[in-house]
Formats: C-alpha cells, structure tokens, sequence
C-alpha cells in the first residue's frame, strides 16, 4: 500500500487500474453510436452526405423497390437522389431512412436495361435486380452482380465525385 496523504491508503493495484481504464483504449464514448450511425461509415459516406444534403427528393419505382425488398406490393419508396445522364445512360445515387436505418440504392439505366444494387455506406452489396423491357424483373446472384457493382461504384467515387465535388486535399 502506498500512503499518498496521512489516513489516505491506495494500493499499487487500484493506481494500475484507474490508468488502465483512463486510457482511450478503454475508454467508452459518452454518447454511445447508433447501429444506424456505424454502418454509414464506409467509402460511400460522402457520397451518401452530398446526397442527402443537395439530392433531389422524390420516389423510385415500386416494382424496383419491391424486387430490391425496400418496399411490400409495388410502393414507391422515396429517396433523396443524385443523378447523371450521358450518351443514353442515366446513373442514380439514391438514399433513404425511410425503413428507419439507410439505404443506398445504385441505378444504371442503359437502353438495354435498368441493373439496380441495394448497398450500404460501406459498399456492401445486398442485393442486384435487372430490368428489361418486356420482361419481368429478376434478381441477379451477388457474385454475377459484383464487377457490374464495382465499376458504379468506381464512377461514382472516381468520376462523379471529382467533378462535382473534387476534394481539396487533392488538388
């Protein structure tokens, strides 16, 4: 035991553990964060910030929500979107808190087809459905889906992204 003042006794042991638990490591946040707030970390965040901040507000297609598992019997679900269209393509960058956690929704619209990714902030894919005129909407497996996702992703990061909102650590 070590006397710090007279009548004041504190073991060795009991010192270690104060520091112990004072350091950062240990340390818990005050505020703790929301599930909802960790899973909108990842390499889409400023992305999804931009879109919620200056996106334009509207509805995606019912049928592609329900296909997606967004939204029940064909409803709109509404989003804040980004959005670009060139030479007969139109990209979308849409989210949403609407089911009361995000999700990002990624549409390429050629004029062969609408394929439609439903991510997270982290880039997770969850689910890929194709549209094509005159048939049904069918969802496409991940793995088939994966290059398809990672070059929007890739645009949207590595085109989109410097053009309209460049970072200026960059330039």
């Amino acid at each position: 035991m070590v006397s710090a003042m007279p009548g004041l006794k504190i073991s060795i042991a009991a010192i270690a553990v104060t520091i112990a638990l004072a350091s950062p490591e240990f340390a818990a946040p005050l505020v703790p964060q929301s599930p909802a707030a960790q899973s909108e970390d990842g390499p889409l965040s400023r992305l999804v910030q931009i879109a919620f901040a200056n996106g334009a507000g509207g509805p995606l297609s019912g049928k592609i929500c329900t296909a997606l598992g967004v939204t029940k019997d064909n409803e709109s679900f509404p989003v804040e979107q980004l959005s670009e269209s060139a030479q007969g393509n139109s990209r979308s960058f849409n989210v949403s808190r609407h089911r009361g956690h995000l999700d990002v929704i990624v549409a390429l619209k050629t004029k062969e087809a609408t394929l439609v990714f439903l991510t997270s902030a982290k880039g997770d894919l969850a689910k890929v459905v194709l549209e094509k005129p005159g048939m049904p909407i069918r969802e496409i497996p991940i793995n088939d889906g994966m290059a398809a996702f990672e070059k929007e992703k890739a645009w949207w990061l590595g085109t989109w992204m410097p053009l309209h909102y460049p970072d200026p650590g960059r330039q």
